[in-house]
């Protein structure tokens, strides 16, 4: 799931999330591959996992339901919380 979410975001903030999260890059060095200043490669990385977070989120709860009693729900993490 969190790969369908992933291919789901706009390319800009994709490649940011890839670079960063799969390669281990630094946002200056990902700054540097995709022409950026490391600001806006923070802000990228910062809005895309609030999309993939959103994402998510949505997904989640249907995912996941089975795993939760009366009273509980998934959070980010999966794991059942009290709500």
């Amino acid at each position: 799931q969190v790969q369908e979410a992933i291919a789901g975001l706009p390319e800009e903030m994709r490649e940011v999330v890839v670079l960063r999260d799969y390669e281990g890059l630094s946002h200056d060095e990902i700054a540097e591959i995709v022409g950026a200043s490391a600001a806006a490669v923070r802000k990228r990385y910062s809005r895309a996992l609030s999309r993939l977070g959103q994402l998510l989120q949505r997904r989640l709860p249907r995912a996941h339901a089975h795993h939760c009693h009366f009273g509980y729900a998934p959070a980010a993490s999966v794991a059942c919380t009290r709500i």
